[in-house]
This record gives C-alpha cells, sequence and structure tokens, in this order.
C-alpha cells in the first residue's frame, strides 16, 4: 500500500477533532454569552471612564429580592412580580448618572431619570408567579412598578418605563 494511503486515517482522525475542538470552543462561547440576561453601563462606552457590568441569573437572584402583587395593562390578572429592585441592580453595577436608559431586547428603548427610582421601585422582575418566564412572556427581566399601589404608577410615563424583555441599562449624565 502506498505511504500516503496509510496516514490518511490518521490524517482524517487529526482532523476531525479539530474541528470537534473548534465547534465545542465556539459552543461554549455561545452559551456563555447567553448566561448573560442584562448589561449595565455608564457613559457611552467609548470613554476610558466608562464601566460595564454584566449579570447572570445567579447574580440578579443573589440580590435583595423584593416582591409585590400588582395588574397591569399588559395581563389578564394581578400577578406576584419578584426580583431585585432596579436601584440595587444600578448600585451593584457601580454605575452612575442622572438618565437611566433602559432598552429591550427588540432595540425599544426608554429614558427615566434616576430620581424616579425610589428605594425599592421598581423592580427589575426576574419570576411571574414565582417562577422565571420566558421571552414569550415578557422575560427574562422585566421592569415592573406596584401599579395598584398608587395612581402615580399608572401614567403613560412610568408604562413607558415598563420594559419587558429587558437586556441592557445605560446611565448617562
Amino acid at each position: 500500500m502506498p505511504e500516503h494511503q496509510t496516514h490518511t486515517p490518521q490524517r482524517t482522525r487529526r482532523f476531525i477533532c479539530f474541528l470537534l475542538f473548534w465547534t465545542f470552543a465556539a459552543f461554549a462561547q455561545v452559551a456563555s454569552a447567553q448566561d448573560i440576561l442584562l448589561r449595565v453601563d455608564d457613559s457611552t462606552g467609548l470613554s476610558s471612564d466608562s464601566h460595564t457590568a454584566t449579570f447572570d441569573r445567579g447574580q440578579l437572584d443573589a440580590l435583595p429580592q423584593q416582591e409585590f402583587t400588582t395588574s397591569t395593562i399588559w395581563t389578564d390578572a394581578e400577578r406576584l412580580f419578584s426580583g431585585p429592585a432596579l436601584h440595587d441592580v444600578l448600585d451593584a453595577a457601580d454605575v452612575s448618572g442622572d438618565t437611566v436608559h433602559l432598552v429591550a431586547a427588540n432595540g425599544y428603548e426608554a429614558r427615566m431619570p434616576r430620581d424616579a427610582i425610589k428605594g425599592t421601585v421598581p423592580i427589575v422582575a426576574t419570576n411571574i408567579d414565582g417562577k422565571p418566564f420566558s421571552v414569550r412572556e415578557k422575560g427574562p427581566l422585566w421592569v415592573v412598578f406596584p401599579y395598584d399601589l398608587d395612581a402615580n404608577y399608572q401614567t403613560e410615563e412610568v408604562y413607558a418605563w415598563s420594559i419587558w424583555q429587558l437586556t441592557g441599562v445605560r446611565v448617562s449624565e
């Protein structure tokens, strides 16, 4: 048998191993990126003073949790919403600025003055009725106010800040 034919199976095995290695490496990067639920930054990301933090579900769950039951204009009944307060998320991200830009997966963005964040309101809901919720259910993150608690939470402005499928928060001056 010619020499080049005896090495072909070995070369083929090496090539397959090489392909498998890079396929798994690429998959691991994609899986890792998919674990990130929220990106929080300040400034425009162009200056050396900007800061970015990312949060996966475990990191969001490790923050102090808030919960309340409220109806919404987007649901058909009262629901129990729970998750960290937006204030705590911003503190954990160590970002500063007076305007909070909330960004949804579809690119929708709403600007909220930081002083509209009052203590534990709003929350970044990670659970509805005690369970994580999917993109199909407006998740996995939704900025929610206790709408039934006060008429001040039932305004067009507050509804505009109630971003579902939240993926990013940018804080600016």
